[in-house]
């Protein structure tokens, strides 16, 4: 049943990614597949990169599936990859500490040791004047589980670029996580931070403030509470600068705790936390949805932007 349900995916995205892949940024809001991913650009211009072919670092920090770099409203790179603090941390990403089968470990995709992610398949859903969107097929996979010839979740992720509008940027994405194997489990970080799931390791102004949907708050090394969404606001190069994440209220565990960082020893991470560290059952016959939305703007109502995306 299991490879049942992995070809029947596989085969249902490799029949339509033939069509509407561009091959030349276009006007308008594209997506031009590359040797190591897919590119989106607006009006000809690169906005952000999503990888599907594995990165590493001298062999080391292996990893796929993730944004960077991710540009910003006046053209300068964002994210962070390989960050000499944490080489772990990579653009914006979404993965988990703990994944355990039986309870057993397999592997540390957050530390990217013992951990595959094997991208089957990308397709286009639409490119157009307003947006551009695809949809992703990934395999996760361990080398502790059966050599790594067996997958242990089917993730489905779709990643959608709007257009800018206002002074602002805006970037959905929808996370499907479907397990493979019975008793299978998700969680964060095992101590009391719980660290896990979408995270974005993007530039930090030093004047930054952290706003969120009750008032201001101030990183600490554990989960704060701050409601639905989180804005970081400054200034970068001279500008007003701030970037939010706004969860959706149909997520698990809504509204997720925050860990967030800025300091010399974590530049900068923000991150809704999901599960926690007490990990969560993964079903096999319905997927785990995630819901988020990346703004990167330069003064926003993100308030207003919250009701508009609940």
């Amino acid at each position: 049943m299991i490879k049942r349900t992995i070809c029947l995916c596989l085969m249902m995205v490799l029949a339509l990614s033939v069509a509407g892949i561009a091959q030349t940024a276009a006007s308008g809001v594209s997506l031009v597949r590359q040797a190591e991913g897919w590119q989106f650009f607006e009006d000809g211009q690169p906005v952000m990169f999503y990888r599907t072919k594995a990165r590493s670092l001298n062999g080391k920090y292996a990893r796929a599936d993730y944004i960077h770099p991710l540009m910003g409203l006046d053209g300068q790179v964002l994210t962070e990859d390989f960050p000499e603090d944490h080489l772990h941390h990579r653009g914006i990403f979404w993965t988990w500490h703990q994944l355990l089968v039986k309870d057993q470990p397999m592997g540390d995709a957050w530390m990217c040791q013992d951990f595959v992610w094997d991208v089957k398949a990308v397709r286009a859903l639409e490119q157009g004047s307003e947006a551009a969107a695809l949809a992703a097929t990934v395999l996760w996979k361990s080398p502790l589980w059966k050599n790594g010839q067996e997958a242990l979740v089917l993730e489905t992720v779709t990643i959608k670029l709007h257009r800018r509008k206002n002074d602002c940027r805006m970037i959905d994405f929808t996370i499907s996580l479907l397990a493979l194997q019975d008793d299978t489990w998700l969680g964060g970080s095992v101590d009391d931070k719980g660290y896990g799931g979408f995270t974005a390791r993007i530039a930090t102004p030093e004047n930054a403030v952290f706003a969120s949907a009750i008032g201001p708050v101030a990183p600490k090394n554990t989960p704060v509470f701050g409601g639905p969404w989180m804005n970081v606001i400054g200034t970068l190069e001279g500008k007003p600068y701030g970037t939010a994440i706004l969860q959706h209220p149909e997520n698990p565990l809504f509204p997720q705790a925050w860990i967030l960082r800025n300091d010399k020893r974590y530049s900068n991470m923000q991150n809704p936390v999901y599960p926690w560290r007490y990990p969560v059952t993964l079903p096999t016959d319905e997927p785990t949805v995630l819901r988020y939305r990346l703004l990167v703007h330069q003064g926003l109502d993100v308030a207003a932007a919250w009701k508009a995306y609940r």
